[in-house]
C-alpha cells in the first residue's frame, strides 16, 4: 500500500507527502489494512469537517469543526491538514477575508490528501 517514510514531520511536508507513514506505522504496528481503514475514515471526516467550515456562520461550529479536523489529521499524520486546522481553530471565525484565505489553504491541503489517498487506494 505504501513505502515506509522515516523522515521527520517537517521533511515529510517539504517533500509534498500528505501522510506521514512513519507516524501512522507507530499506531498501527505496520498493519496496512488498518492504515487503509484509518485513512478511509479520515478522508470522510476531512470532507465532512471541511464542508462545515466552508458553510459556517458561527464561532461555535467553526471551533468544533476545526478542532475535530485537527485531531483527526494528527491521528493519521496528515500534518499539513492538521497545521491549517490548528490555525483555523486558534484564529477563530470572524466571517472576514482571513476565513476565505484560510479555507482556500485548507481546501488545497484536503485536495492534496485526497489525491494521494486515491493513488494509495488503487
Amino acid at each position: 500500500m505504501h513505502k515506509h517514510n522515516e523522515m521527520p514531520h517537517e521533511t515529510v511536508m517539504r517533500s509534498g507527502k500528505t501522510v506521514d507513514f512513519a507516524h501512522l506505522d507507530q499506531y498501527t504496528l505496520g498493519d496496512e489494512g488498518l492504515q487503509g481503514e484509518l485513512l478511509r475514515l479520515f478522508s470522510i471526516q476531512l470532507e465532512a469537517q471541511t464542508g462545515k467550515l466552508q458553510h459556517c456562520t458561527d464561532a461555535g461550529t467553526w471551533k468544533q469543526a476545526a478542532h475535530t479536523l485537527k485531531g483527526a489529521a494528527r491521528a493519521v499524520g496528515a500534518w499539513q491538514v492538521a497545521d491549517v486546522a490548528e490555525r483555523l481553530e486558534s484564529r477563530g471565525f470572524d466571517g472576514g477575508p482571513g476565513d476565505v484565505s484560510d479555507l482556500a489553504e485548507l481546501r488545497q491541503a484536503a485536495d492534496a490528501f485526497q489525491a494521494e489517498f486515491a493513488l494509495l487506494a488503487d
